[in-house]
């Protein structure tokens, strides 16, 4: 398969070489084909099947990088806009999401909260899924593609979730309880008893949960919505009845 190889900068080029190949096959026309002589009539054919190919290939190469989570490079982008407009369209939407992720975790004010955000965000993709799955009305096919789109959506905001949990950003974040103590230490120094007391019953979580077991319930959320989304597992009708409980987390 080396003779497919080739780096990211080739797509367009290659793009534009199909493009000029498929114009030109067309002006030959069903009959010019025909009239060919045997050896050019194999040629002709074998290069249409080389280019379907080499076209099938990147973008493969493409999906795989878009549920991976990751961003595509310039040249892959003007492949994508050129050969499929519509896919184009959907990594824009992609992108808007991941920004969208990033924009929240920048707003979040303790550990916790950005936490809350990944727990409750995986919760909805779940609940999206579910949807598509439980729609009698979508063909199978559809399903399939529509599911693909929340996987795509899930990995992108995983990694953009990572890529904060270890920025100094998220490491200058204050726990709840280092917030809490902070804000009693402040009330103290102001000899003010009674909002100390306030702040000891205000800054209580409501579940109760410590930073790690928070993560943990967040990670275990990501990693049954992406499982449920594997459609190399599972069909998408059989993939919700055992996460049931990741609709519950949506407050």
């Amino acid at each position: 398969m080396k003779i497919f190889a080739g780096t990211v900068q080739n797509m367009v080029a290659l793009a534009n070489m199909d493009s000029k190949w498929k114009l030109k096959k067309e002006e030959l026309g069903k009959r010019e084909l025909a009239e060919m002589d045997p050896v050019s009539r194999q040629i002709a054919l074998y290069k249409e099947d080389l280019e379907k190919m080499r076209e099938s290939r990147q973008k493969e190469d493409i999906n795989n990088k878009l549920k991976a989570g990751e961003g595509l490079t310039p040249e892959e982008m003007d492949y994508l806009k050129k050969t499929d407009p519509k896919a184009y369209k959907e990594y824009q939407e992609l992108q808007q999401e991941k920004e969208a992720y990033e924009k929240r975790l920048k707003s979040c004010e303790t550990k916790e909260d950005v936490e809350e955000l990944k727990l409750n965000t995986m919760g909805q993709f779940m609940a999206a899924a579910k949807q598509v799955a439980s729609n009698p009305n979508i063909p199978k096919g559809k399903k399939k593609e529509l599911m693909e789109r929340i996987l795509k959506k899930v990995m992108g905001v995983q990694k953009k979730h990572i890529e904060f949990v270890v920025s100094g950003r998220y490491q200058s974040l204050p726990t709840e309880e280092e917030e809490a103590e902070k804000k009693k230490r402040k009330y103290r120094r102001e000899d003010n008893k009674e909002h100390a007391e306030e702040s000891d019953q205000t800054d209580i979580r409501v579940e109760g949960l410590s930073l790690e077991e928070l993560r943990e319930k967040a990670d275990r959320a990501f990693a049954e919505v992406k499982n449920a989304l594997d459609l190399e597992k599972t069909e998408p009708s059989q993939a919700y009845s055992d996460n049931e409980s990741v609709t519950t987390i949506i407050k």
